[in-house]
């Protein structure tokens, strides 16, 4: 090997060495910003069949019925839904209820 090649492979190895450097500090902080996101929430996942009440897009999922008549459902009926801040949830029983009973929703 001549000295270009020795310095050519220094340099190549300095630049391997260089990117490697900072794509383990992009890691750091994308691990950092995760940890930070949901170091304060634990994630426990219920099932819809177990929760007493669903949010508007569980009900959906749930019901098979479409987000938007169930916000229009939120202005009709009253005792199928809570209020929780700006939040509207559904009272899972009384939509099973609303259903079984139901002909055209």
């Amino acid at each position: 090997m001549n000295t270009m090649d020795y310095l050519y492979k220094d340099i190549l190895f300095e630049k391997f060495t260089l990117i490697n450097g900072y794509i383990s500090k992009f890691q750091r902080k994308v691990d950092v910003k995760v940890n930070h996101k949901n170091h304060r929430r634990k994630e426990t996942r219920v099932p819809i069949s177990e929760k007493a009440t669903l949010t508007l897009d569980e009900a959906a999922e749930y019901s098979n019925i479409g987000i938007h008549r169930l916000r229009e459902m939120v202005n009709d009926r009253n005792d199928m839904f809570i209020r929780v801040g700006a939040k509207n949830l559904v009272k899972r029983r009384r939509l099973d209820e609303f259903i079984e009973n139901a002909t055209v929703i």
